[in-house]
């Protein structure tokens, strides 16, 4: 029998060729652009709003009939670690270049150059400028975090992805590497456990398994429209599947969490200044709380009581600062995204001071 009948005629040879092409059926659109500031479940930041559209091969309003009469849903994606760390104005620089294929995506000057005012406290400079480069900003301590794992592209040095490549590249991103050991943040990044008896994302298979809270169904001519909350998921996200979260099977009262009992979760103060929260959408507003009370930072961080970390979240560039157990916002900005490099001059046009996000 020829090499490849004798492969196909192999028990679950059909079933695996058929895991190895799945596709996405849809993507989720979240607040949060980047890696930097996802919850680490989904309950912790149960305000987090999410959309989940189809692609046009499943987008039709039947193939959701009865999901509406659901309270929660399974959401079977892939982890993908593709945005750069640091603020609003290094993720939305890094994606006009990917959709442009501009080169020197990372230069000053280029397609992440541009400008934002922002409402500030504490001291922290109230206009900024994006360099593309990792903490050189205008604040007078800014050191951009760019969490583990994370591809920092523009925000975190010279590396660009240009051109068909890194369109490529943004489609089907490197499988990150993994370890039979990890050290989970709830441990405070000290302790080692066994990669399966954790949820990290450094895995084998970067599959994820998420319970969101639904929302409403929006259907529309298009397809139709899941919104979602409690979506602890990048923007833009695959997703493989959705299935229905049915109670009496999936909840189990007497379950035993393991080692994650005696490692209780700690939570931060957020002093969050009511001027600084007139900057954010009133919708936006609980979800953004919810994450900065969860810590952002790599479990185990210093205490840096002067260092600002940025995050990026609904258009917005938050700036923070932790000391001890509290985290004070000192900045809240948006960010239009940077429109491309001129080929013609090599430069960026210059940004009026942008308005609040819808």
């Amino acid at each position: 029998m020829p090499r490849n009948l004798r492969r196909a005629a192999r028990p679950g040879a059909g079933r695996r060729d058929t895991i190895a092409r799945m596709k996405p059926i849809a993507h989720i659109h979240t607040d949060l652009p980047q890696k930097f500031g996802i919850p680490r479940n989904s309950f912790l930041a149960p305000h987090l709003q999410g959309r989940i559209v189809f692609e046009p091969e499943y987008a039709l309003n039947s193939a959701v009939a009865g999901i509406d009469s659901f309270s929660h849903l399974w959401l079977l994606w892939r982890f993908e670690n593709g945005e750069p760390g640091g603020g609003a104005a290094d993720v939305a620089g890094a994606r006009a270049t990917a959709a442009t294929g501009e080169r020197d995506a990372g230069a000053p000057g280029k397609a992440n150059a541009g400008t934002a005012d922002c409402t500030s406290i504490k001291g922290v400079a109230c206009r900024h400028s994006a360099t593309g480069k990792r903490g050189n900003e205008s604040h007078a301590v800014a050191d951009v975090e760019a969490p583990a794992g994370t591809v920092t592209g523009t925000a975190g040095g010279n590396a660009s992805a240009t051109g068909a490549a890194g369109r490529a590249a943004a489609s089907h991103p490197k499988p990150a590497r993994w370890s039979p050991t990890v050290r989970p943040p709830r441990l405070g990044g000290a302790e080692r456990v066994g990669v399966f008896a954790t949820r990290s994302p450094f895995r084998p298979n970067p599959i994820g398994l998420t319970c969101v809270k639904l929302d409403r169904v929006e259907l529309t001519d298009a397809g139709p429209i899941i919104h979602v909350l409690g979506a602890d998921l990048r923007d833009g996200t695959p997703i493989y599947d959705i299935k229905p979260y049915i109670p009496f099977a999936d909840c189990h009262p007497d379950a035993c969490g393991g080692w994650i009992e005696n490692a209780p979760w700690h939570e931060l103060d957020v002093d969050f200044p009511k001027q600084l929260q007139a900057e954010v959408p009133a919708s936006k507003l609980p979800g953004l709380t919810e994450v900065l009370r969860q810590d952002p930072r790599r479990a185990g961080s210093k205490h840096e009581p002067t260092r600002v970390y940025h995050l990026a979240y609904a258009g917005l560039d938050v700036a923070f600062t932790v000391d001890g157990d509290v985290l004070h916002v000192a900045c809240v900005s948006y960010q239009r995204h940077p429109e491309p490099t001129s080929p013609a001059s090599g430069t960026s046009p210059t940004h009026a001071a942008a308005s609040a996000p819808p």
